[in-house]
């Protein structure tokens, strides 16, 4: 018969459709000094259209493969996402702390105050 093979029927028709031996008991003709119709499935010629290989689907499939690896390979490369704060460091005492009562300060913080932001 006229089944597809190969890459979702990569096969195409190549010419006109010649007699060709297909086995016994698979042809509708049998050989004499010219082709005879026997009946369906009795001969062992049929007529059959030649084919041709057509790789496009090869061609097609290989290219979107190719295409899906690359841009997943990209992907996984990608450096991770980078963030823009910048890391804090924390003061051991708050200088604008109730400035009003800078009396109930400890000597510590009043000496860090008075030397790092004129406090004190």
């Amino acid at each position: 018969g006229d089944a597809m093979v190969g890459c979702g029927g990569c096969e195409r028709a190549a010419g006109p459709p010649v007699m060709s031996y297909v086995g016994g008991g698979h042809g509708n003709y049998t050989q004499e000094t010219i082709y005879k119709y026997v009946g369906h499935g009795a001969g062992e010629f049929d007529v059959v259209t030649p084919k041709k290989k057509d790789f496009t689907c090869v061609f097609i499939t290989g290219g979107v493969s190719l295409l899906v690896l690359v841009i997943v390979v990209v992907l996984l490369l990608l450096p991770g996402p980078t963030t823009t704060t910048m890391p804090t460091t924390t003061l051991p005492y708050d200088c604008n702390e109730a400035l009003s009562m800078m009396d109930t300060w400890s000597i510590s913080k009043k000496a860090y105050c008075c030397e790092n932001a004129n406090r004190g």
